[in-house]
């Protein structure tokens, strides 16, 4: 289930089935649009102008508007997502304009359509709107998972539906690299496991700092995402010395080591990695040996 509310917030960004146009509709405006669907008849013709609007550009704030009510006018989820993961792909095709209208952004997070507020963190999280952060946290902070448990029993849908906002919340302060919210998706980590793994993994140096703390006290129920698989969306070379204090520390758990060493080989593309590695051998584990072969 967890997987499958990551793979939808990752749609939701922006990687749509709507590949925008290089030749953009010029003569026909998102209010245009917005209007005929509103008035469209059926999923079919909707679906028809969602099509033409992912080939327009977001040019006004008023665009903001329109793009949130073709979201609340579409007429089943389906649509509605894929309404949503336009709203993101032109405002992060245009962010020199959408970083503009962040507070219009941030006032669609009080919207009383669930998939308007989560395309509004999505767009919240590229423009890299650090204001936004406060509300972003709050989002986190009130998941359930008591909630999410009772849900889980009585409907799996609305159970999944529960995760939409606080996920895309905990991806979007990881791209804003905002460090003072890692203690809450530390604390938050057991409930919303995967997105907060990617969050960490993006915020440089404290974020793996607070993945690696996390791995050495590791209490993930069987069958879910770990801080150590988390390390997995770790890419920036900054932190390899962090890592090789993890590889070279006696009192490391060897499977953190095994993880971190897959990071440093797979991940970071660092030639001077395997240097060091080919220093170091003869002093790691066997099993960490034959890792390194």
């Amino acid at each position: 289930m967890r997987k499958q509310v990551l793979m939808l917030i990752l749609v939701i960004t922006g990687i749509s089935q709507y590949i925008v146009s290089e030749e953009k509709i010029t003569d026909t405006s998102i209010k245009q649009l917005a209007d005929e669907f509103k008035s469209a008849k059926g999923i079919t013709s909707q679906r028809a102008i969602l099509s033409k609007l992912s080939e327009t550009e977001l040019k006004t704030e008023e665009d903001i508007s329109s793009l949130a009510d073709i979201i609340h006018q579409s007429n089943d989820d389906e649509l509605k997502m894929e309404a949503s993961s336009i709203f993101v792909t032109l405002s992060d095709n245009k962010k020199d304009v959408s970083k503009n209208y962040t507070k219009a952004y941030i006032e669609l997070l009080e919207s009383d359509e669930k998939m308007v507020r989560v395309a509004a963190i999505n767009v919240l999280g590229k423009l890299n709107a650090k204001e936004a952060a406060p509300k972003l946290k709050r989002i986190v902070d009130d998941f359930s998972t008591t909630k999410y448990k009772i849900l889980s029993v009585i409907s799996k849908k609305k159970a999944f539906e529960l995760i939409y906002e606080p996920g895309a919340a905990t991806i979007a302060l990881g791209e804003m690299k905002d460090l003072g919210s890692i203690p809450l998706l530390v604390d938050k980590f057991y409930d919303l496991d995967e997105c907060c793994g990617i969050a960490l993994a993006s915020m440089g140096r404290e974020g793996v700092k607070a993945l690696i703390k996390l791995s050495k006290t590791d209490k993930a129920e069987e069958g879910k995402p770990s801080p150590i698989q988390a390390l997995n969306y770790v890419h920036d070379a900054s932190v390899k010395d962090i890592l090789f204090e993890v590889l070279n520390d006696p009192k490391a758990d060897v499977w953190l080591k095994s993880g971190v060493l897959r990071v440093l080989v797979m991940n970071l593309k660092d030639k001077t990695v395997l240097s060091e590695l080919k220093k170091n051998y003869s002093s790691y584990e066997s099993s960490l040996r034959w890792d390194i072969i």
